[in-house]
C-alpha cells in the first residue's frame, strides 16, 4: 500500500509541477502585457518636455519638471515589471529542468506580494515545493523517509 501511494504522490507531484512550469509562464505574459502601461506614462512626459502641450497656468519650469517626473516613473515601472515577468519566465524554465528549488522558493515568495494573482501562484508554489517528494525530484541523493513494516531494531549498550 504505501509504495502505491508513493508512486501516486509522485505522479501528483509531476503533474503539479508542469501546471506551475505553465503558469508561471502565462503569468510572466500577463506581467509583460501589464508592463506596457508605463509606456503611456513615458510617452506623456516626453510629450511634456518636448513642448508639446498646450501652456498652462503654471510656469514652463513646473511643466517640464512633472515631463521628467512621469517619464521616470513610467521608465522605473517598466524595468521593474519586465525584470519580474523575466524572473516568473526563469522559474518556469527551472520547473522543467527540475533545478535551483531555492530561486523558486524566493520567486515564489516575491509573487506571493502581487495580489491576487501572484498570491494565488506563489502560495501554489510554496505549497508544491515544501513536498519531501518534490525535494526528492529536484535532489535526486536526498531520500524520502518511508514508513516501514518492521520495528526498529533495539539499541544496546555495552
Amino acid at each position: 500500500m504505501n509504495a502505491e501511494w508513493l508512486d501516486y504522490q509522485r505522479r501528483q507531484d509531476q503533474e503539479h509541477l508542469r501546471l506551475l512550469n505553465l503558469f508561471h509562464r502565462i503569468y510572466a505574459g500577463i506581467v509583460t502585457l501589464f508592463s506596457c502601461f508605463g509606456l503611456l506614462y513615458i510617452a506623456f512626459g516626453v510629450t511634456v518636455l518636448s513642448g508639446n502641450m498646450p501652456e498652462g497656468k503654471n510656469s514652463p519650469g513646473d511643466e517640464r519638471f512633472m515631463g521628467f517626473i512621469m517619464t521616470f516613473f513610467g521608465s522605473g515601472f517598466v524595468v521593474v515589471a519586465l525584470a519580474y515577468a523575466i524572473l516568473n519566465w526563469i522559474a518556469s524554465n527551472r520547473y522543467v529542468e527540475r533545478r535551483g528549488k531555492t530561486f523558486l522558493i524566493v520567486v515564489a515568495a516575491i509573487n506571493c506580494l502581487n495580489a491576487p494573482v501572484g498570491l494565488l501562484l506563489g502560495v501554489f508554489s510554496l505549497v508544491v515545493l515544501m513536498r519531501p517528494t518534490v525535494a526528492e525530484l529536484f535532489d535526486p541523493q536526498s531520500v524520502v523517509p518511508t514508513q516501514s513494516d518492521e520495528p526498529p531494531e533495539a539499541v544496546t549498550d555495552v
